[in-house]
């Protein structure tokens, strides 16, 4: 491979970083092979290894709807055949308009690339290390800023509804 040859590896990282970047469960995880399986470490977040359709799920209901954006930027990447591991970071904001940004390690194993053929390697295996003490503050603060936000549209929807009875009670 000359220098000027980008691997097929490095190219599926590439438009894996790119599909984050537009933030569509879609795009995301089509660059995952069936045989996933994605960790989110340290352990000490006690998070669970989850298989494609799990990290699906979750990527769908719980990581998407909590932000409006997510940007990921690739400091420096080493390559070892179909292993990446990147330094990255994160920058996005929350549902709640509060900024978010993460460091992270990322470790993408992925499926044998077919030398005849153009399409990307699938990723079978991420390890993606985050900046554990930032991210249990971050979520704590936003789950309580989405609590004091559902508290605020119901007294609101309850003000509104007794403007509308004219405040009469009913004898």
């Amino acid at each position: 491979m000359s220098s000027e040859e980008v691997s097929p590896y490095r190219r599926a990282f590439r438009a894996w970083v790119e599909a984050y970047n537009s933030w569509d469960a879609d795009r995301i995880m089509a660059c995952y092979d069936e045989s996933l399986v994605h960790n989110i470490l340290p352990k000490s977040l006690n998070r669970p290894a989850r298989s494609k359709e799990e990290y699906g799920r979750y990527l769908r209901e719980e990581a998407i709807p909590l932000f409006k954006s997510f940007k990921v930027i690739v400091h420096e990447l080493f390559e070892d055949g179909p292993r990446i591991s990147a330094h990255a970071s994160s920058v996005a904001e929350s549902c709640t308009g509060a900024p978010y940004e993460n460091e992270y390690n990322l470790m993408a194993h992925f499926a044998p690339a077919s030398p005849d053929s153009d399409v990307l390697p699938k990723i079978i295996q991420v390890k993606e290390f985050v900046d554990s003490g930032y991210a249990l503050e971050f979520f704590q603060d936003e789950k309580a800023r989405m609590q004091e936000r559902e508290r605020d549209k119901r007294l609101k929807e309850e003000a509104e509804e007794s403007g509308k009875k004219g405040g009469v009670v009913d004898v």
